[in-house]
Order: structure tokens, then sequence, then C-alpha cells
């Protein structure tokens, strides 16, 4: 009786026996088959063969994309992560079983390791070409001290070196993983203290490059230098002009000038007394006693012949404007009352010209249909004898922009509208109506531009001196600019 009992209970310890290790076959069984579901992909991760500058800095590095790698592995809702370690960490490192899991960025000194770039299938593509796309590992410094972004992507802190892979996971956690990849170690600032600051370490390319550098640098600042001392020279030897606007006004021997070139209207004197004893006085017109004084001999505006002016002055003709010499002296048959105009037609009309009843039916806002219009409306007054050599006694006929379109100012003397050529005549007019005139000047013709293309740009057309200095300048422009080129491909 006690034998089966003992039978009984053997038999039951051996059953309970069993069913562990069946228990126990089970659970490595399923942690096999656990294995084999991750896919080991054969893809190792390398850094970028574009060529670019900067591929592997301080704090980052560039990988290459792993395009039309995960095509046949993953669905479009897992997500592609990349594990980066120390590469002494990588036997050590394991897989997350979910995403709570996940070593983030800030761990990284605790961890020896951290996922970053969260990504999907469509950002990979097979189809497309991204040549020029590259995973910039460590890029972002604005979330390094966030502790909740387990997403940072932020500088790495040491040369390393690193190793890194791709991590595919989905909802039960990590499904393929590509191989490690070599070690990468990042460049490693070095210190200004070791830096070697002795001419003789340099190349002979360097010193050569800096010598020229400094000899030309000694040139153009001693050109400078010379120039500057020699101005002081010259206004030390000649010493500072005294009163130059007093000089400037005893050349032209006069106060005003007006847009007309006419001097204003001089003080008429006292008529001499009816009780003058004497011959009858024939009349006269009233000219002021200093005008006298004049060597010009009195003529008539109608033996009086308009003309550019014989002074030497720039500027005499241009391409809308000319300067006619003031008609001094020369309206001896001219009233006081009477009003004397300047009349500038085109050559083409001009001989055998119709004066107008009326000036302001010439305005200057109807030369294009009249071809003749008439401006400088003044008195005989504004023309008297000269006393002086000095004075200026110039008219300059087209220097009134203001008024051109304006149709209540029929005098204006506006710009002309091309070269010409132009004929012009002094018209009077009294107060009957009734008009005369001196003669036609010569034809005047102004200045027209030159077309671009019909300049010479031939070295034999220049001087001697500019062909010397353009020569110099590009000699010297050549040598900055290869020396410039020096440096670039020194570096």
């Amino acid at each position: 009786m006690a034998f089966s009992r003992y039978a009984l209970l053997f038999r039951k310890n051996e059953t309970d026996l069993f069913a562990i290790r069946v228990k126990i076959l089970i659970q490595e069984v399923g942690n096999v088959a656990s294995w084999h579901r991750m896919e080991v992909v054969p893809y190792v991760p390398r850094v970028t063969d574009q060529d670019l500058d900067g591929k592997i800095t301080a704090s980052t590095f560039a990988l290459a994309p792993p395009n039309c790698v995960f095509d046949s592995l993953v669905n479009t809702t897992d997500e592609i992560w990349l594990v980066v370690t120390f590469t002494n960490a990588t036997s050590s490192f394991k897989n997350p079983a979910n995403p709570q899991e996940i070593p983030p960025y800030e761990n990284l000194y605790s961890t020896h390791a951290y996922m970053t770039m969260k990504s999907t299938i469509s950002q990979y593509p097979c189809n497309k070409d991204r040549s020029g796309h590259v995973l910039r590992v460590g890029n972002e410094s604005t979330c390094k001290n966030g502790n909740s972004l387990t997403r940072c992507n932020g500088p790495l802190p040491s040369p390393g070196p690193y190793r890194v892979k791709f991590l595919v996971m989905d909802s039960n956690g990590s499904k393929a993983e590509t191989r490690w990849s070599s070690p990468i170690t990042l460049n490693k600032a070095q210190a200004w203290q070791a830096l070697d600051t002795w001419p003789g370490r340099r190349s002979g390319d360097m010193v050569v490059i800096t010598v020229i550098l400094s000899i030309l640098c000694g040139v153009v600042t001693l050109g400078f230098l010379c120039t500057v001392c020699y101005e002081c020279f010259k206004l030390w030897r000649n010493g500072p002009p005294e009163n130059v606007e007093q000089q400037r006004q005893d050349h032209f021997q006069s106060g005003h000038y007006d847009t007309h070139h006419i001097p204003p209207t001089p003080p008429m004197p006292p008529p001499p007394p009816v009780d003058m004893p004497g011959d009858v006085i024939a009349p006269r017109m009233n000219v002021p006693e200093w005008d006298q004084l004049s060597p010009a001999t009195p003529g008539t505006l109608a033996s009086y012949t308009p003309h550019i002016t014989n002074r030497d002055l720039e500027g005499k003709i241009t391409a809308s404007t000319f300067v006619l010499e003031q008609p001094r002296c020369n309206f001896t048959d001219v009233g006081e009352e009477d009003r004397i105009w300047l009349l500038v037609a085109r050559s083409s009309v001009a001989n055998g010209f119709k004066l107008p009843d009326d000036p302001k039916n010439l305005p200057y806002q109807s030369f294009s249909t009249n071809f003749a219009y008439m401006t400088l409306n003044t008195a005989a007054v504004s023309y008297p004898c000269a006393t002086s050599p000095d004075e200026i006694t110039v008219l300059r006929v087209g220097t009134e922009t203001s008024c051109t379109n304006d149709t209540s100012r029929a005098d204006c003397n506006g710009p002309l509208p091309d070269s010409g050529p132009y004929s012009v005549q002094f018209v009077v007019r009294r107060p009957d109506g009734s008009m005369f005139g001196s003669g036609w000047s010569e034809d005047i013709t102004l200045i027209q531009a030159r077309d671009y293309t019909t300049i010479k740009t031939s070295p034999a057309q220049r001087s001697k001196g500019m062909i010397a200095i353009t020569s110099i300048l590009s000699i010297l422009f050549a040598i900055l600019l290869a020396t410039f080129i020096a440096i670039l491909i020194y570096k």
C-alpha cells in the first residue's frame, strides 16, 4: 500500500517535470521565431561619395540616403530610424521593443547611443533622381537641450568615432535593420597655440605671393604719399588765393547775369534844360553818360547782322543752345518805347519770311509747325554800348526748359529741338504795330550726338599718353587678378 502511494507520487512529479520542460521548449522556439522575424538588410550605411565641402565637420557628417533599400520589407506605416552609437558601444546596443524604449539624444552620454531622423519609406524613394540629397547627422542645434524631443538630430559632442545603422519599427517593435557602418571620426579643431607661424615653415609659393602683395601695397602707398606731398608743396609755394570771389567778379565785371544774359536796364539821366544856350539839340536815344565813353561807333539795326560770339567760351554751341553776341550800340534808329525781339527760324524758311502782325503769333510752343518763333522781348536800353572788353555781352538762345509747354509764355527761350541749321535776326516792333529787322545771320548748326557705332576704337586713334596709362593699369590689374587666383588655388 505504501509502495503504491510512492509510485503514484513519483509518476505525478515526473509528469510535472515533463510539463515544465515542454513549456521551456515552447518559449525557446518562440524566441527563435522572434529572432528570425528581425530582417537584416545587406546594406552598410556610409558617408556620401559626393564631392561636397563639409562632408565631415567637427560636429556633423553627411550620409548617403538608403534609397531602394527597404522597398520589399517596409510598409508605408512603418517608421525608419537612424541609430547613432559610439563605436565601442555597438555590441551592447539592444533594439527597442516599443517606442518607449527609444534612446533620446539627451541620454547619449549615459546610453552611449541615440535614435534620430524618424522617417518613412516615402522619403527614400527608388524611382526619383535624388542624386544631390544627403542625410546630415548632427544638423539640429535648437533641440539639443529639449528633453521631450526624442527625435532631436543634435550636434555630436566629440570626434567619436561613431557607427550608425538604419532600424525599421512597426507597432510590434523592431522589424528590420541594416548592418553597422564603418567607424566615422569627426574633424578635431586644432588649438591656436599649436599653429606654427614661423615664416620658414611656409611653402615657397606662399612666400612669393606674400612678397608680391607686400611690394604692390608699398608701391600704392608710396604713390599716395608722393601725391599728397606734391599737392601740399604746390599750395605752400603759391600761397592761398586771396579773395577768390572778388577776383571772379573783377574778371567778369558784372554782378548780374540772368537767363538771357541781358544786363538790367541802367538808370536814365535827366533831360537837358530847354533854355540851354547853343545849337538845337537833335533828337537822340537817351543813353547813359557812361556809354559815351565807349570806343564803339553807334550804328543802326538795319545794318546789323547777328553772329555767334567771338569770345573764347566753353559751350558756345551745344546740342540745343548757341551763344550770340549782343547787338550793343546798334539801336540809334530805335525809340524808347520800341520793343526788340529775336526771331529764330530754320534756315530753309528764313529768306522771304513774312513777319507776323504780333510777335505773340509766333510762340515757341508752335515751332514744330511754324518753323520759327520770337523770343527775348526787351528794350533798347538793355543793349547799351559796352565800356569794357571784359563785360559779358552775350545772349544764349535755348536756355529755358521750364516754359516749353507753357502756352502763356509765348516768348519762351526754350531749347532747340535738333541740330538745325537755324538763322536769327533782331526785330523791332513800334507802338503803332509796324516792324522792321536786322539782317539774317549765317546758318547756325548745333552739335549732333554721334552714333556710338561710328566711334573708332582702334588703339591707333588714341594718344600715346592714353595708351601708356591704359597699358600700365591693365598690367597692374592683371597682376592683382593673378595673385588673387593664386591665393584661391593655394587654399
